[in-house]
This record gives structure tokens, sequence and C-alpha cells, in this order.
């Protein structure tokens, strides 16, 4: 599995490399890099949303279109910004919740 990973960031750093050479654009790779380190952020944080188990699927479910519309972004230069920082609202739920049933 970890291989499986590995191989998925390898190909699309390989992508965004690929697209940078081609156009000579830093600041559309390093935008499309900051994008991916933060879908990141947001996939590992899905491991805490466990405990609640229909918060865990709606946030699978939003990290995966995030992901989705950053491999769409890389291809077509257009970005859905709310689709791509759409897991902060399952994140903030988790803390809501957190601190509304934890007294």
């Amino acid at each position: 599995m970890k291989l499986i990973v590995l191989a998925a960031f390898l190909a699309v750093f390989g992508v965004v490399y690929y697209q940078y050479k081609k156009d000579k654009d830093i600041k559309e790779a390093l935008l499309t890099l900051f994008f991916i380190a933060v879908v990141t952020g947001f996939s590992l944080f899905g491991r805490y949303t466990l405990v609640y188990k229909p918060l865990f699927v709606l946030h699978v479910l939003l990290v995966l279109f995030s992901w989705i519309e950053i491999f769409r972004s890389v291809f077509t230069k257009k970005r859905n910004l709310w689709i791509i920082f759409s897991p902060v609202f399952s994140v903030g739920l988790f803390f809501l919740i957190g601190y509304l049933f934890s007294k």
C-alpha cells in the first residue's frame, strides 16, 4: 500500500514537473504543489474523524473530490477553490462536535 501511495505522489510530481517544463510557469507549479500539500494534510486528518463514522464518510468523500479537482486543475488550468478546500467543512464540524459533546 505504501508503495502505491509513493508511486502516486511521484506520478503527481512528475506531471507537475512536465507541465512546468512545457509552460515555464513557476507560479502555477508552486501553487499546485501547495494545494497538493494542503489536501495531503486533509487526507492525514481523516484518521481522527474515524471516531464519528458518518463524519468520516463525509470527510473521505470531500477529500476524494479535492484530489479529483487538483488533478483536473493540473490539466485544464482552471481551479474551483471551494472544492479543493471543502474538507475544511468536515474538519470544522469535527471540532464543533467535539466541543459541544465532550462535556
